[in-house]
């Protein structure tokens, strides 16, 4: 997804020969960037609902309580 949509991006800003092209890169530039921040929170959501307590999660906790005692 990233690849392609940023592949298209580049050629637009690339191609860009008026201030109109400038100004459809840039709005192309936002529409990908508020898709990729909704695809990102869904995954954070999600991964937060599904590993709760993973293993790499409660590793990291006991190596930052260990540090803490220290």
């Amino acid at each position: 997804w990233s690849l392609k949509n940023s592949r298209e991006l580049r050629h637009a800003v690339g191609e860009a020969k008026t201030v109109d092209d400038l100004e459809q890169a840039a709005a192309q530039a936002a529409k990908l960037r508020e898709e990729f921040m909704t695809l990102y929170s869904e995954a954070r959501q999600s991964y937060a609902e599904e590993c709760v307590e993973c293993e790499a999660l409660t590793g990291l906790k006991e190596y930052l309580e260990q540090k803490r005692q220290k």
